[in-house]
């Protein structure tokens, strides 16, 4: 295994003591979604799922902080907040002349050149609109993600960690794209389980 799946195994493992881990890979081994042995010219993806309250996406943002040496330089998305087909722009940029034209320095295709080695955290992945999804998803598979302005952003050098609530089942179900086929790159998957860390700090709190 890479020096990388390591240190990031070891990152997720210490920031949730309370949660049961399992890690998978789909598509290939788990050397080979993050040494990239198959994929050099693509992201490294990192997808961690499970229930509400056990320490997804604290563990994703610890992991990332981890590889950058800086959380100040982690780009994070909630993708719970780009639930309307116009949410697309806040991914790719806005067209010279429309309203919001002036702010696509905040689009995740600019934070993206200005930091190409950098780390990506996409939170409540599936709440997203599809049409976001299929943005991320091609972007993924192709190791690419066109902007508004026609220019093709490299992910190389990238790590991703989508963070979902959905099971294994269904987010692969999710990946799919229109054809029905799965997403054609490989990845590693982090199965958190264990009780809700919120709920038994409320049953203990006692005043």
């Amino acid at each position: 295994m890479s020096e990388k799946f390591c240190r990031i195994a070891e990152v997720l493992k210490s920031s949730t003591p309370y949660a049961t881990l399992t890690f998978s890979a789909e598509n290939g081994t788990l050397s080979d979604s993050f040494a990239k042995a198959a994929e050099p010219e693509k992201a490294e993806i990192v997808v961690i799922l499970g229930p509400s309250g056990v320490g997804k996406t604290y563990s994703a943002k610890q992991s990332a902080a981890a590889l950058t040496g800086n959380a100040q330089k982690v780009i994070t998305y909630v993708m719970a907040d780009l639930t309307e087909p116009w949410s697309v722009a806040r991914l790719i940029g806005v067209p010279p002349g429309y309203i919001g034209f002036k702010n696509n320095d905040r689009a995740l295709t600019e934070q993206l050149l200005r930091d190409p080695f950098g780390v990506l955290v996409m939170d409540e992945f599936e709440k997203a609109h599809p049409m976001a999804r299929d943005v991320i998803k091609g972007a993924l598979a192709n190791g690419f993600m066109p902007d508004v302005q026609g220019r093709k952003v490299s992910l190389k050098g990238m790590t991703v960690f989508i963070v979902s609530s959905l099971d294994k089942k269904s987010f692969i179900e999710l990946m799919k794209d229109k054809e029905g086929k799965p997403l054609a790159v490989p990845y590693t998957i982090v199965e958190f389980s264990g009780e809700d860390q919120r709920a038994k700090k409320a049953r203990s709190f006692n005043p």
